[in-house]
């Protein structure tokens, strides 16, 4: 049996494994269940990228009391925390749930914003005062309890907004008293950065105003949501990223000739880390194929497909075909040598497929490092070139995109770290602040050494 399951309601959300992987870093010593409730049509199930046997994924209607509650209904362990997706909990932080619970029937955490606006850190000191007074946390405070309190109240609340709230005034009316734990959750300040910080706050305070002369909680959420842009069904949209397993002397020979195996393998699971960190901000699914999966253990995304074919040109036109046929739209395909790529590059490319068949980003070495296609303008024939890595290839691909009557755009020119020095020569300039925060903070460890 499972010591706690963490139940995380879900409506297209972006950055679900960033929630998964925190989980699992701080659960570090507890046998642990992760139970996401889906209500997007398997949308945010499909940004999975690392399956773990701990993961169970039900699928519910919508309304996050709903998915709540279907939730604790199929959660095997009798301690509870319910997290949102945008929420990360503390280090140590089953440990604390546990001691909380010898003393109380249900706790929650203090509240921290990862933002940088001065007004919402103030508002958040002000939100932890005002729950420390009323002992009702809202549920960006991670409430945790046991499932025999939720049954003393009636199971929880199915019902779209103020679900966290109701749910506490209920524990609250039967003498349940909530327990506060000095650690802080912390959450994304995705919403007001979205709608602007006194737009939301005033709708804040409205809806709560409404809640408390018992408008049905229906109608507040058609206002809530209202205001929340949500995905666009429509148009299905994929990033394919081709990459190498991480067994030892496959990836990066020249990089590894100077920094030796165990560095090498540092600095390319980290350029992994923040293409994943950037294509997982934007719309579009992404799916990884590697080169060898013989050894599972050694991908570096577990859900990664096996790259098909006798040259990097059939490989990329049987990965196109592939993902054509699970119904996507608007395919890009880059490869691993490129964590610098911000998000606003993909969707500038995304952008292009709009009025071209093809986009090309051309790499500074004469190939390129990204190619995109629109389903219903593809061809194999755009990756029929004879030789491969050599400075002619986008020249020479531009050549078969005439030849096969195809229109294309280009993007940027970027430089693919392919060496030390041009990972050296990124790193040293002011841009690269902004870009890639995992290899440069692992390249300026292992620069020291060389």
């Amino acid at each position: 049996m499972h010591d706690w399951t963490v139940v995380i309601p879900v409506y297209f959300e972006k950055k679900i494994q960033e929630c998964i992987d925190n989980i699992s870093q701080v659960s570090q010593g507890y046998n642990i269940q992760i139970i996401l409730s889906c209500a997007d049509t398997g949308w945010t199930e499909k940004r999975l990228l690392r399956y773990t046997d701990n993961l169970l994924i039900i699928h519910s209607g919508k309304g996050r009391g709903v998915q709540i509650s279907a939730g604790i209904k199929a959660a095997s362990a009798d301690k509870i925390v319910v997290l949102h997706a945008d929420c990360r909990l503390p280090l140590q932080a089953f440990y604390y749930m546990d001691q909380m619970l010898k003393k109380k029937e249900a706790g929650a955490f203090l509240l921290k914003m990862r933002t940088k606006n001065p007004l919402l850190v103030l508002s958040t000191i002000n939100v932890n005062i005002r729950c420390l007074i009323t002992r009702i946390p809202f549920g960006d405070h991670a409430h945790f309890f046991k499932k025999q309190c939720a049954a003393s109240v009636g199971g929880y609340p199915e019902i779209p907004l103020f679900e966290d709230v109701d749910f506490m005034e209920r524990l609250k009316k039967i003498k349940i008293s909530i327990g506060f734990l000095l650690r802080y959750v912390t959450t994304s300040d995705r919403r007001y950065a979205s709608m602007g910080y006194w737009k939301t706050t005033f709708r804040n305070w409205k809806l709560e105003y409404l809640w408390k002369k018992n408008t049905p909680p229906e109608q507040l959420a058609s206002q809530y949501y209202k205001d929340v842009t949500t995905h666009n069904s429509k148009e299905s949209k994929a990033i394919v990223v081709f990459h190498r397993s991480l067994k030892d002397g496959n990836f990066k020979t020249r990089i590894k000739k100077v920094i030796g195996d165990h560095a090498v393998k540092d600095i390319y699971k980290a350029f992994l880390a923040d293409i994943e960190r950037e294509l997982l901000s934007t719309d579009a699914a992404l799916l990884p194929f590697v080169d060898n999966s013989d050894d599972r253990d050694l991908l570096f995304w577990n859900t990664a497909e096996t790259q098909k074919g006798k040259d990097i040109g059939h490989r990329m036109a049987d990965a196109f075909q592939r993902v054509i046929e699970k119904k996507y739209e608007k395919i890009l395909l880059i490869g691993s040598d490129t964590p610098q790529l911000k998000a606003e590059v993909f969707e500038h490319a995304f952008t292009m497929l709009s009025s071209s068949d093809i986009v090309f980003g051309p790499a500074s070495d004469g190939g390129y490092y990204l190619i995109g296609c629109n389903a219903k303008s593809f061809t194999k024939d755009i990756f029929s070139l004879t030789k491969w890595s050599h400075e002619n290839v986008l020249s020479e691909s531009i050549s078969l995109c005439h030849k096969n009557n195809k229109t294309y755009q280009l993007l940027e020119t970027e430089t693919d770290f392919d060496t030390v020095e041009d990972i050296e020569s990124w790193y040293i300039k002011k841009q690269s602040r902004n870009q890639a925060p995992n290899t440069r903070q692992t390249w300026k460890k292992i620069r020291k050494y060389i």
